[in-house]
């Protein structure tokens, strides 16, 4: 009971949050300059189109009452049609999860195998160089935008190093995309043994799954709990026998 009762009380904090993130998202996008409609017929399209599928989809109705009707079909399932592809966000949504799904795994992993060291040896040590160093590897890495440093790493391991791929698509443009079975291109191309793919796979992956990694390593090297580091200390256990 009492794991439902912390649950229940997560989701109180929670559903405000999430109400003030689409509100607020909702407004900045009206903000934005352009007519997503003119966008979706393009700009041969006539004023009667315009006009009517400015109709069809609510946008001749007041902000406020835009914004219930949009919210009310996002309770139900509903996140609108994307101007940019006309196909229903949900569908756009679900094509681009392996891919997201794929980075955020292997991004937590190397944050995993990076932070959760850094955090046990500054557990058990209290002073000297690594607790100093984990530290202000925590703060600075919390500090840190992602958006920031994946362009730094862009400009210096592309632009002046040339050492990786371009920062475009998920594979080279030389070569062909797997045949989609799960989505993610590294589980595809080894169902195929399409080892080219693969390696260029991994070579597209680098920046991101590194940026995503070195950020959230931080957060995993502050998760300490004495009794989970005095585990790994190798003298802990005789001293308590």
């Amino acid at each position: 009971m009492s794991f439902v009762r912390y649950i229940l009380n997560r989701l109180l904090y929670v559903a405000p949050q999430l109400f003030g993130i689409i509100f607020i998202s909702f407004l900045l996008v009206k903000m934005i300059p352009g007519d997503p409609v003119v966008m979706m017929l393009g700009p041969v399209a006539s004023q009667a189109s315009i006009d009517a599928l400015r109709e069809s989809m609510g946008f001749n109705k007041p902000v406020l009452e835009q914004f219930v009707i949009y919210f009310g079909n996002v309770l139900q399932g509903d996140f609108g049609t994307s101007w940019q592809t006309t196909r229903p966000v949900v569908e756009d949504l679900l094509v681009r999860f392996p891919a997201t799904l794929e980075l955020v795994t292997l991004g937590l992993l190397l944050a995993m195998i990076i932070g959760v060291p850094l955090g046990i040896m500054a557990a058990r040590r209290k002073k000297g160089p690594i607790r100093k160093f984990t530290d202000y590897y925590g703060l600075i890495a919390g500090a840190i935008p992602d958006f920031w440093l994946a362009l730094v790493f862009v400009y210096v391991f592309y632009t002046i190093l040339g050492i990786v791929p371009a920062p475009l698509g998920r594979v080279d443009m030389a070569l062909l995309t797997p045949p989609a079975v799960t989505g993610s291109y590294i589980i595809d191309s080894l169902l195929i043994g399409d080892f080219e793919v693969l390696a260029s796979t991994f070579g597209h992956l680098i920046l991101p799954v590194t940026t995503l990694g070195l950020i959230n390593a931080g957060r995993f090297s502050r998760l300490r709990n004495p009794r989970w580091s005095a585990s790994f200390h190798p003298t802990s256990s005789a001293t308590r026998r």
